[in-house]
This record gives C-alpha cells, structure tokens and sequence, in this order.
C-alpha cells in the first residue's frame, strides 16, 4: 500500500494545493447520507430522484468556493485541481440539478479511502515525514513547470 501511495505521490497529487485539498477532505467532519441532511439551499437544486450515495457515512462535502477559502487559495486553480482529482477517481463530483451547483467529496472507494487515509498519516505522523511530502510536492510542480517552457 505504501508503494501505491508513493506512485499516486508522483503521478495524480502532483501539487501542494492538490495534496491540500486531499488532507483538507480527509479531515472534513462527516457529511450528509441523504438528501435530507443537504443545506436547504443546496436541496433546491437537487432533482426529485438525486440522491448522493448513501452506502455507509458519507464524507463531507464542500463547492470549490468553499474549499478555496478554507484552503486560502484561487477559486479558479481550486476548482481545476478538483476536476483534475475527480478524473482519477481521488475526489467524487456531485453535480446537482441541470449540473450548474457541483460539489466535492471523498469517492465511496475503500481502497481510494485507505491510501487517503495513509497519506493523512504520512502527513501528520511528524515533521521530518511533512516535510519529505512537502519537499517532493514542490520538486514535481517545478518539474512540471519546466516541462510546460
């Protein structure tokens, strides 16, 4: 497992902000199991049959704009770290209603769920193991930005 983490580590979380949006939804608190638990201004958008998935506790859900401000990044870079997550299966996309309102979630994916896990881990078990993380997400985002000249 920890193999898997360091190949995920050097291919899909290629970016501090990546890495922090997948710690900071790891730690969110628990979230909605139905469309019940929704704020009501996000149930209005919801269709009538719209659910979110409901097998097991749900991890919390936030917008982009949400979690741009938690995070104190861009909205704009937030929002496309999200997708470029949602595409590799580490972040679940809620489209709500005609799909204009999305939210962001952990996947329903034990194994996706487990490596998150050992990532929270790696991240908080001290500060030699944050700072090797750190390291190394700043090494491939200069990597990437040389690539891109």
């Amino acid at each position: 497992m920890e193999s898997e983490l360091d190949l995920l580590l050097g291919t899909a979380v290629d970016s501090l902000l990546k890495l922090g949006i997948l710690l900071h939804l790891y730690g969110a608190p628990a979230g909605p199991t139905s469309q019940q638990g929704l704020r009501s201004d996000t149930r209005a958008f919801l269709p009538g049959n719209a659910r979110l998935p409901a097998a097991g506790p749900v991890p919390g859900v936030a917008s982009a704009s949400e979690i741009a401000l938690q995070l104190q990044r861009p909205e704009d870079q937030t929002a496309q770290a999200l997708e470029e997550l949602s595409q590799v299966g580490l972040v679940a996309r809620f489209a709500l209603g005609t799909g204009r309102h999305v939210l962001y979630g952990l996947p329903d994916d034990s194994h996706v769920q487990e490596l998150l896990a050992l990532l929270h881990d790696r991240y908080h078990r001290d500060q030699d193991s944050r700072t090797q993380l750190v390291r190394q997400m700043i090494r491939q985002s200069d990597d990437s930005e040389t690539q891109n000249l």
